[in-house]
């Protein structure tokens, strides 16, 4: 079986759609995952209506100043509309970004948000403009992040709000989400390091992974937010940049902050469901993988993602082409501000 996305270009809108398809592992959490996703959103029956949006915003991260725009928006709204938390005196341009101060901003989102099983008061009791500024503050922090490491990242996922019915995702609450736990066997699935072309289970909870608080050097972070990978819900992460090599320095890490390696559960290095279907994608386009990835940053726009069989015939699949991501921001601003 295989994933299948299929992406345009709002840059260059004379380049033809791309099509790539990766290969789901024949494993356990492969096997979860596929069941998660047609459960949740490709199904006829899926929780997930075909009408809510799948996240594009979080797909965009070439534009500094655009995620300047979107970090300093979310600050202000926050300051205008969660009541008694304290202010925020963060305001970010292309010239004064450093990770000290996106540290900072996180750990604001950390005490406004709390976590999926013990959520702050800031956010519980907070007004709709509210909670959107908080998950705003968040997006835009690490869309900021992955464009100054000038990575590539696809994010297939629901956490946005659907604003044709003015809902947000039932899949990403609580109850679902303690429905869809990953099972032991699909634990076992683990690999150290992610390589080019491979698709993640998405963080569907808040806080930070091990690997990204490690990265980060960040210091504000509280330790009971520093978490591995607890649900499948049939979103994910493809990840199309080359990781450093930094095993080493992770692991000791992990030891010096007291977190037990032998403890799959924490789930510190993710889990990979499929790969990168390199047959399909080359000589398509590039005839190496650097040529392939330059190839693919000049797509910002998902508008089709499925399932299809091992001869690419479309199985299942979801249509969002009805929309961009610079619509969804605008409906948004619209809404909310």
């Amino acid at each position: 079986m295989k994933y299948f996305f299929e992406s345009k270009s709002l840059r260059n809108p004379e380049l033809e759609p791309q099509m790539i398809y990766l290969n789901i592992r024949d494993n356990a959490i492969g096997k979860q995952w596929t069941d998660a996703l047609i459960k949740n959103i490709l199904g006829n029956d899926s929780l997930i209506p075909k009408t809510h949006p799948l996240d594009k915003l979080d797909n965009y991260m070439s534009d500094i100043e655009f995620l300047c725009e979107r970090f300093n928006n979310g600050v202000k709204q926050i300051n205008k509309h969660v009541d008694g938390y304290e202010h925020i005196d963060i305001q970010l341009d292309p010239t004064n970004i450093n990770q000290d101060k996106l540290n900072q901003a996180h750990h604001h989102f950390e005490k406004l948000i709390g976590q999926k099983w013990k959520v702050s008061k800031w956010f519980d009791n907070g007004s709709e403009p509210g909670k959107w500024a908080i998950m705003e503050l968040n997006s835009s922090i690490h869309n900021i992040e992955n464009n100054r490491k000038d990575l590539f990242f696809s994010s297939h996922s629901y956490s946005c709000r659907d604003w044709i019915n003015n809902q947000w995702p039932l899949h990403n609450q609580f109850e679902a989400l303690e429905a869809n736990k990953i099972t032991y066997d699909s634990y076992k699935c683990y690999q150290k390091g992610q390589p080019w072309g491979s698709m993640v289970l998405a963080y569907t909870q808040t806080g930070k992974p091990h690997y990204d608080a490690f990265e980060d050097k960040d210091e504000y972070v509280d330790r009971d937010n520093v978490t591995g990978w607890r649900y499948v819900t049939g979103e994910v992460a493809l990840n199309f940049c080359w990781p450093p090599d930094t095993l080493k320095q992770y692991e000791k890490w992990l030891v010096d902050k007291g977190f037990d390696l032998n403890d799959i559960t924490e789930c510190y290095y993710g889990l990979i469901v499929a790969d990168i279907d390199k047959q399909y994608i080359m000589p398509r386009y590039g005839n190496d993988l650097m040529e392939v990835c330059d190839t693919m940053i000049q797509y910002d726009d998902v508008i089709k993602i499925g399932l299809a069989d091992d001869n690419y015939k479309e199985v299942l699949s979801r249509d969002y082409s009805w929309y961009t991501w610079e619509d969804q921001y605008k409906a948004y601003k619209k809404h909310f501000n």
